[in-house]
């Protein structure tokens, strides 16, 4: 379905528009009055310098293992931080700025382009993502995340196309954030094995790179980082996973939240497996790849709003693969307008869970629904 809105619904979706970006802006500035600018501009970034720094001097830059401060990516992604370190702060705060909107609105046209959309017919998308509240939070504290997005979209992109290209720009998401290695998982099941193999191409080379400009200790020691990242859990009022919610909700204690954690990852697991299996089944991979999207980001230990930025690409996705179907678009929208509004309103943050998690058990619904008549066929499912 091209032209969305329909000419009759244009106006109130201008209105929709109009208080989306009012309510993003709004967000934004109650986190202004927290960090305030420009003292905390780059704030996280000034972070990654220092670690720069302490790899510079041999000097270990995992020390400091502290949630906020501390350094805690894979060594490889101080590659890209050298980049920009070299730079001027004044011209760097610019040229970081300018390189993840730039980013975001490649990802948008790429993806619409994928399925055949053009800017005419998704010019409101790009809207949704320079709008959106977390997405502004991360021009303001000098995230990465924006690169890794953008190297899961590539990956995404290109994994029919060009294999090897596609396994190489996941390697960039996963020597900035791990966790992109969940997508491994996807291509095993289209049987994508060459872009499997150019990602642990990738992976290689940004290691022996790392190495050979930091040395190999930073190496040897990120196992150990990674492990402790993923037993900690942040409780404040900051903090958006589902543990901490529950945990202001007095529904866990702080000592239950690893076995809740664990029960959490394991019924996701299990979904992705499900979703892996329905995958072969119906030979459509865009549910699988929803799924493992929303997965990762909705059952981190760690997750600060900011993060929510990875939101964008599967909804967009969702909403393009279901050729703009008003039900999915009005669900996708709802969902961006939750997180607009639901960091200092309405549940703080809850609700966003609840709509993430409600959206991966639709997705497998759906998925389940399509592959029942093949299912049925190979009496898998018994005949009555």
């Amino acid at each position: 379905m091209k032209n969305f809105p329909s000419k009759p619904g244009r106006a109130v979706f201008l209105v929709f528009l109009f208080c989306y970006i009012f309510w993003g802006i709004y967000t934004e500035l109650r986190f202004i009055e927290i960090k305030p600018l420009p003292q905390w501009l780059h704030e996280d970034f000034s972070y990654y310098e220092n670690a720069l720094k302490l790899a510079r001097e041999d000097k270990n830059f995992y020390a400091d293992r502290s949630i906020g401060t501390g350094f805690l990516y894979p060594p490889p992604a101080l590659i890209i931080i050298e980049l920009f370190a070299q730079i001027p702060s004044i011209a760097r705060v610019s040229l970081f700025t300018t390189l993840n909107i730039t980013l975001l609105l490649l990802m948008i046209y790429f993806t619409a382009k994928k399925y055949g959309y053009s800017i005419e017919d998704t010019w409101w998308w790009y809207i949704l993502g320079v709008g959106f509240a977390p997405f502004l939070e991360l021009l303001h504290i000098g995230q990465i995340n924006m690169i890794t997005l953008f190297a899961v979209s590539m990956m995404f992109i290109y994994e029919k196309s060009k294999p090897e290209i596609s396994g190489l720009w996941l390697s960039l998401g996963v020597i900035t954030k791990v966790t992109p290695l969940i997508f491994t998982i996807y291509l095993l099941a289209i049987r994508n094995f060459k872009a499997i193999i150019s990602l642990g191409i990738g992976v290689i080379l940004f290691g022996v790179l790392a190495a050979i400009r930091y040395g190999w200790e930073p190496l040897l020691q990120y196992p150990a980082v990674f492990r402790w990242l993923t037993s900690v859990f942040p409780m404040g009022d900051n903090s958006q996973s589902l543990m901490a919610k529950l945990f202001a909700l007095g529904w866990i204690s702080r000592e239950s939240a690893p076995a809740w954690q664990q029960v959490l990852s394991g019924y996701l697991l299990l979904i992705i497996a499900i979703s892996s299996a329905l995958t072969i089944v119906n030979k459509t991979r865009e549910p699988l790849f929803l799924i493992l999207s929303l997965g990762v980001l909705f059952s981190q230990n760690v997750l600060w709003y900011h993060h929510y930025v990875f939101i964008l690409l599967p909804l967009f996705v969702w909403m393009a693969w279901s050729r703009l179907h008003p039900l999915v678009v009005f669900w996708c929208l709802l969902g961006l307008s939750i997180i607009q509004l639901d960091r200092h309103g309405l549940t703080h943050g809850l609700l966003i869970l609840v709509f993430g998690h409600a959206s991966i058990l639709a997705i497998l619904l759906l998925q389940s629904i399509k592959a029942y008549p093949a299912l049925k066929q190979m009496r898998i499912i018994p005949l009555h």
